[in-house]
C-alpha cells in the first residue's frame, strides 16, 4: 500500500481504492493485513492507503461514518464504500467489482 501523507495527496486522487483508518483502530489494523495479502492477488490495482486524523476535511466531505473504510474513487469523487472487512475475498471482489464498473 501506498501511505498517503497529507490531505492534498487524497484529494487530487482522481481513480483508485483509498483505505481509510486511525492509528488507534484494533480493527484497522487487522483491515489493513487483510488488505496487504488481498494486494499480492493478480490484477488487484494499488491500495492508497491514510491516517483519517490527517484528513478531517474528506471524512466530512467524504460522509465517512467509521474507520476502517475502503473509498473508490473514480473522477474525483468517491463512487463506493466498504466498512465491513470480512474476509480477503470479501475485499477482492469489491475491489475487483468496482474496478470493472469503472
Amino acid at each position: 500500500m501506498i501511505e498517503l501523507t497529507n490531505e492534498s495527496e487524497a484529494i487530487v486522487l482522481q481513480k483508485g481504492v483509498l483505505f481509510l483508518h486511525t492509528p488507534l483502530c484494533g480493527t484497522c489494523k487487522m483491515a489493513g493485513q487483510f488488505l496487504q495479502i488481498a494486494e499480492q492477488i493478480p490484477d488487484i490495482p494499488e491500495i492508497f492507503s491514510m491516517d483519517l486524523n490527517m484528513a478531517p476535511h474528506i471524512a466530512k466531505d467524504w460522509k465517512i461514518e467509521s474507520v476502517p473504510c475502503l473509498v473508490v474513487i473514480d473522477d474525483g469523487n468517491v463512487t463506493d464504500r466498504m466498512y465491513a472487512f470480512k474476509s480477503i475475498p470479501d475485499i477482492v471482489a469489491f475491489v475487483t467489482f468496482n474496478q470493472k464498473k469503472g
